[in-house]
């Protein structure tokens, strides 16, 4: 049993311009992992929902992975 509660976080690893740049994440989203869920489940749902974000750089309204959409 572990306390507290399970989250997942989908950031962004930005190129560094020098090897002496620390690095550093952007966060992209962080969401709680419900008991109804795996957290793979809650990963592809983050993963999906920022794909279909029109204001993200990265938008890919068509869906690019092997499984089905529901």
């Amino acid at each position: 049993m572990t306390i507290g509660h399970p989250y997942s976080a989908v950031v962004a690893l930005p190129e560094r311009d020098r090897l002496t740049d620390p690095p550093w994440v952007v966060p992209l989203s962080m969401r709680r992992v419900t008991s109804q869920e795996t957290a793979t489940e809650a990963g592809a749902k983050q993963v999906e929902g920022l794909l279909e974000d029109e204001k993200m750089p990265f938008h890919a309204p068509a869906y690019a992975g092997g499984g089905s959409r529901r």
